[in-house]
């Protein structure tokens, strides 16, 4: 998602020397701020949020897991690929294959021993959902 923000600011004459103000969660790749940063640009990053795990939903969701009633799980982001593993353990995450929004978010699920059933077209939760549910329908 990143990587497509940046090709569109990239494209545009206006954004070269500037000054921005990102906003970004704490841990977020730093794609945009760098690129931005290759273009002349004075970037300065505030980290305005942190994901973190659901604890008392993780119970449920790993009995879900273990029961073999979850068809897919779903990740719109790197960081969520993450979290899922904490939440359920290295073993249970790898129950139900995964689709994903975009390539970086396919990494992470191949990197923890996921099955991916589908990816997005497109970084968007449209394009998720969609991909979901072409896997689904299989």
């Amino acid at each position: 998602m990143a990587e497509g923000v940046l090709e569109a600011m990239t494209s545009r004459d206006d954004v070269r020397n500037s000054r921005v103000l990102y906003f970004a969660a704490e841990g977020a790749r730093d794609v945009l701020p760098n690129g931005l940063g290759a273009l002349g640009c004075d970037v300065e990053v505030v980290r305005v949020y942190r994901s973190v795990s659901d604890g008392p939903g993780g119970d449920a969701l790993r009995a879900s897991l273990a029961d073999g009633t979850v068809d897919a799980v779903t990740f719109a982001s790197a960081s969520a690929v993450r979290g899922y593993v904490d939440v359920v353990g290295a073993e249970l995450a790898k129950a139900a294959p995964a689709v994903s929004i975009g390539p970086v978010t396919s990494d992470a699920v191949r990197a923890a021993g996921i099955t991916l059933a589908g990816e997005a077209t497109e970084a968007s939760v449209r394009a998720l959902v969609e991909a979901t549910r072409e896997f689904v329908a299989r």
